[in-house]
């Protein structure tokens, strides 16, 4: 108790080197060991030392297997440190039971997955990055970046069709229908809106994001009839920034009518956002997915969602974070 109290005074007055070693001390006896390298850990972490507190939870394991807050520790560091494999380890070790099939578990588990299924991708392992894939959407479907890269990789044929087709079914997204067109590396606009409007109009024909794609599919056919159709749409269910800019568009090559696409362009300031990444620690907007957010360093805090927040709101929003991270 005696050096507990020592270190955790040394800790107030930020004198690291004391604490450094009342902690120390403490691993040198059997029944405060445990706590002395909580106490090492926390100060490494501190420090940015992630190696190192690392290596102190691993000592924290072989003392007492099975902790929740090693387990924790080991698992943290493990992401911090990039090693998504043991990051996968120690998340496993720690879900027993009905925890174990909690849905916020396996959509961590999906993103680890992923995060090993694109080592793979670096090593040239395309079999294994496949299999990693195939497991990160078993874990979890709705997880949208796992899906387009397994759609991307997937062999032509009719498990593929299946994957795409539940896939646009149950979480339409820009990535994914990017991942559908590029499958046919050399395809003219009009082939495109073709097998554009087969898949969409099957799967999901009233999704925000089927009516987006068909249109701008339609507008790069020349198609402007259907293009206005599906933009009409839209205008009554989701007028949003693209819709807008998609019409200004439409008038510009179907009519050559410079007045009518202003009128579309004045619109937008008004417009409801189309979705991006959102980080829900500190506001960060992103058009790709990364599980870890870049300004607030954050992980797995990216939501798809549109948020209606006003110029000057943002502008303060992104100083602020600027001013917190540094970034």
């Amino acid at each position: 108790m005696t050096l507990l109290l020592a270190a955790q005074a040394a800790e107030l007055n930020r004198d690291e080197r004391a604490t450094g070693i009342y902690y120390t001390k403490m691993t040198e006896k059997p029944e405060t060991r445990l706590l002395g390298l909580r106490g090492l850990v926390n100060q490494a972490k501190r420090n940015n030392e992630y190696q190192k507190a690392l290596e102190l939870a691993l000592q924290a394991d072989q003392e007492k297997p099975g902790t929740d807050w090693v387990l924790k520790e080991l698992f943290d560091l493990s992401l911090q440190l990039k090693d998504f494999d043991g990051a996968l380890k120690y998340l496993e070790r720690s879900g027993k039971g009905k925890a174990a099939k909690d849905p916020a578990r396996l959509h961590l588990k999906a993103i680890l997955e992923y995060e090993r299924a694109i080592r793979r991708l670096d090593a040239s392992d395309v079999q294994q990055a496949q299999a990693l894939l195939q497991r990160a959407h078993d874990l979890d479907p709705d997880f949208v970046p796992a899906t387009a890269k397994l759609i991307s990789l997937s062999d032509d044929g009719r498990r593929r069709e299946k994957l795409i087709s539940a896939a646009w079914r149950q979480t339409p997204h820009p990535d994914v229908a990017l991942a559908i067109k590029r499958l046919v590396p050399v395809e003219s606009e009009a082939d495109w809106y073709a097998r554009a409007k087969k898949l969409f109009l099957s799967t999901n024909p009233d999704h925000r994001e089927s009516l987006i794609e068909l249109a701008k599919a339609a507008l790069a056919a020349r198609e402007w009839g259907d293009a206005r159709k599906y933009l009409n749409a839209l205008l009554e269910s989701d007028p949003s920034v693209s819709v807008y800019r998609l019409l200004a568009d439409l008038e510009e090559k179907a009519n050559a009518d410079a007045a009518a696409a202003r009128n579309w362009i004045q619109k937008i300031p008004e417009a409801k956002a189309d979705p991006e990444w959102h980080c829900d620690h500190c506001g960060r907007i992103q058009r790709k997915w990364t599980s870890r957010c870049g300004s607030c360093n954050s992980f797995d805090s990216f939501e798809w969602k549109s948020t209606d927040v006003d110029l000057e709101d943002q502008l303060i929003e992104a100083q602020v974070v600027k001013e917190l991270t540094g970034n």
